[in-house]
This record gives C-alpha cells, sequence and structure tokens, in this order.
C-alpha cells in the first residue's frame, strides 16, 4: 500500500525536475559562459 504513493511522488518529481533541469540548464550554460573553463565540458 506504501508502494503507490511512492510510484505517484516519483512522477511528480520527474516532471517537476524536468521543468527545474531546463531553467537550472540556462543558469549554468550563462554561468559557463562566464568562466572560460567551459572547455572542459
Amino acid at each position: 500500500m506504501m508502494i503507490r504513493p511512492q510510484m505517484d511522488w516519483r512522477r511528480l518529481m520527474n516532471h517537476f525536475a524536468l521543468r527545474y533541469m531546463c531553467t537550472y540548464c540556462i543558469s549554468m550554460a550563462k554561468f559557463l559562459y562566464q568562466i572560460p573553463l567551459h572547455v572542459s565540458l
């Protein structure tokens, strides 16, 4: 009975993580652009 809510929570977190990752990716891109260390990427 405890596995169901866990799966629902995981699915919700996955959806939220996708949206958060998009914003995080753009933030990291801007940050990497300022630092000349983006070559290691």
